[in-house]
């Protein structure tokens, strides 16, 4: 899967522009973890093709790669991570209509599970880094809107959640939002987290909330992350 990803982003070359930046992600004040973000984009139309995304730590060690592919779907797009600490990848693909998310750990089988995108309907199907570049390509609309329910896709779950993209404010040229489980009684016990979104270059400032990684004890992280341009 990766390789075919990354076959797409060499055809890409020829009428394609470039953007890079990177994510510091911060745990209680503490350094935690950088992300290396080159993002390809068509020239003509603005449409985001494809992503990839490096996770270093603190000594400039790799962690994860993150490869994704925006042809199919911006909002699910085919996408592989592959954590090199754990030797584990997981992902989306497609099987015809099917979004099939797969999970291998280290020496194991790869397991997989199949879902149809309208049993979700009328929800907007997220995955991945999809959501970020849902919400760039529709901020105005998220805006009148004021609550957006989605599905969040989580391929190393093998699993679903139900979530609300909530519009709380905006500060001068930031637009602040609140992604939460729908549910308002699982709502007390749930992760939620916080986007902030430069209103006039659309791009993704800050993020507080559950970090898609762990840490070395295989445990999960809250963090903050600063991102730079």
């Amino acid at each position: 899967m990766i390789k075919v990803i990354l076959l797409f982003f060499v055809s890409l070359a020829s009428f394609a522009r470039t953007e890079t930046y990177i994510g510091k992600a911060y745990q209680k004040d503490k350094f935690v973890y950088l992300e290396k973000h080159q993002v390809t984009f068509d020239d003509k139309n603005g449409r985001v093709l494809t992503s990839q995304t490096e996770y270093f730590d603190p000594k400039g060690r790799l962690l994860t790669k993150l490869i994704s592919n925006y042809s199919r779907s911006v909002s699910a797009p085919v996408h592989e991570t592959i954590d090199k600490r754990f030797k584990t990848r997981y992902g989306l693909r497609y099987q015809g209509d099917d979004l099939e998310l797969y999970v291998q750990d280290d020496g194991k089988k790869e397991e997989s599970k199949n879902f149809k995108e309208k049993q979700f309907s009328p929800n907007k199907v997220i995955a991945g880094q999809g959501l970020h570049y849902y919400m760039r390509n529709h901020l105005s609309e998220l805006i009148k809107s004021k609550v957006f329910p989605i599905v969040i896709l989580i391929p190393g779950q093998l699993d679903y959640y139900t979530f609300e993209v909530e519009f709380k404010n905006q500060k001068d040229d930031v637009l602040v939002f609140e992604v939460h489980i729908k549910n308002s009684l699982l709502r007390l016990f749930a992760p939620n987290f916080t986007v902030h979104y430069d209103a006039k270059k659309k791009r993704l400032l800050y993020y507080k909330g559950l970090s898609n990684l762990l840490d070395d004890k295989r445990e999960k992280m809250n963090v903050e992350i600063k991102y730079e341009f």
